[in-house]
């Protein structure tokens, strides 16, 4: 894949081998973390610290994926744009391994329409060797159907604990983008919940 202008405001789609190359190096870094932990989850490892996010290509500088996971839910990442919904976009996110049991996912919701919510969404977790699909709750194989709702914020269950020390969305039907007449995977907030002995937090 050339890289190749394409939507509003200059998008940046990387090639496919460096896409692949950021995503080994992700994995390769939460796999070195996820090593150092015990079965008593030593003080002196990072539990569920936000690590990086990187997408598989970006409308423009102003929707970078960092964005989704800046705990500001009025900034967002997006993908490239596409002529047609029928595209498939993702979102990685990588994180100090940790305890997950749900996936909590937020989108854009532009005044008087929808939220932007895909109209499928896949979710893997990494177990810092492989990608392994989420059970996640009325799912099958980490996979979910997502409904235009009016609510900007999705939960999704796992029907039980999994160790992670990464997340993978990704998403088909693309919602359309606001002023355009393109269709884009649109994420504004990533999040889990975690737990270790002793503390609940939300990674974000």
């Amino acid at each position: 894949m050339t890289t190749e202008p394409k939507g509003s405001g200059g998008v940046r789609r990387r090639s496919a081998p460096a896409l692949a190359g950021a995503l080994c190096v992700t994995l390769l870094i939460a796999a070195a973390v996820l090593s150092r932990v015990t079965a008593t989850w030593s003080a002196a490892v990072p539990v569920c610290q936000t690590m990086s996010a990187q997408g598989s290509s970006t409308w423009s500088s102003a929707w970078r994926s960092s964005n989704a996971r800046d705990r500001n839910r009025r900034t967002a990442w997006a993908s490239a744009g596409h002529p047609s919904p029928e595209a498939t976009e993702w979102l990685a996110f990588g994180f100090g391994p940790g305890t997950v049991d749900s996936v909590q996912l937020t989108v854009p919701k532009p005044s008087g329409r929808p939220a932007s919510w895909p109209g499928t969404l896949t979710v893997d977790y990494s177990t810092g060797a492989a990608w392994v699909p989420a059970p996640l709750v009325g799912g099958h194989q980490g996979t979910v159907s997502v409904s235009r709702a009016e609510t900007a914020t999705l939960s999704l269950p796992l029907a039980h604990p999994v160790l992670a020390n990464g997340f993978l969305i990704t998403a088909t039907n693309l919602p359309r983008m606001e002023a355009s007449s393109e269709y884009a995977l649109q994420l504004a907030e990533v999040s889990v919940s975690c737990a270790k002995p002793g503390s609940w937090s939300w990674l974000r």
